[in-house]
C-alpha cells in the first residue's frame, strides 16, 4: 500500500515560467536565425565556413548568445526547485526568491537580445544569480534543521 504524499508546488509556477522563456527566446532565435541563414545558403546548426557565427550581425547573434546563457546558470535553478521540492522544504522565502530570480532573468534575457548593453546586462544577472545563491543557502538552512 502506497503512503499518502503532500508536495508543496509551490516552485513549479516560477520553473515553468522559465522554462516558457527559454522556448520564447528558442523561438526569437529561429526567426532571426532562420530568414538569415536561408538567405546567405547556410544550414542552420551547421555553418559551412569556421567563424561564421561570429560574422553574424548582432540581432541575430545576440539570441544565439542568450539562448546558450539559458541553458548554463538556470540549471542550478531547476535543482534547487527540484531538490527542495522532492524534499518537502519548499517555503515563501524560497518561492520569493524563485520569482525574483526568473524575473530577472526575463530582464536578463531582454537586454540581451535587444540592445545588449552589457552593465545593464551584468546588473540584472547579478541581482539573478544572488537570489539564486540566497535559494540555495536557504534550502540548505531548512535541510540541517537551522
Amino acid at each position: 500500500m502506497l503512503n499518502s504524499i503532500t508536495v508543496d508546488t509551490g516552485l513549479v509556477g516560477p520553473m515553468l515560467a522559465q522554462i516558457g522563456l527559454t522556448f520564447a527566446v528558442f523561438l526569437f532565435l529561429f526567426t532571426k536565425r532562420l530568414p538569415l541563414f536561408m538567405k546567405k545558403g547556410l544550414v542552420p546548426g551547421n555553418p559551412n565556413k569556421p567563424g561564421v557565427m561570429d560574422s553574424l550581425p548582432d540581432a541575430t547573434r545576440f539570441p544565439s548568445d542568450n539562448f546558450k546563457n539559458l541553458a548554463e546558470v538556470p540549471i542550478l535553478f531547476y535543482a534547487v526547485c527540484l531538490v527542495a521540492t522532492v524534499a518537502g522544504l519548499v517555503d515563501d522565502s524560497l518561492v520569493a526568491l524563485a520569482w525574483v530570480f526568473v524575473a530577472f532573468r526575463v530582464l536578463h534575457s531582454f537586454i540581451q537580445c535587444t540592445y545588449n548593453k552589457v552593465v545593464h546586462r551584468f546588473s540584472v544577472f547579478f541581482i539573478s544569480s544572488i537570489a539564486l545563491l540566497v535559494m540555495w543557502i536557504r534550502l540548505v538552512w531548512l535541510y540541517t534543521g537551522s
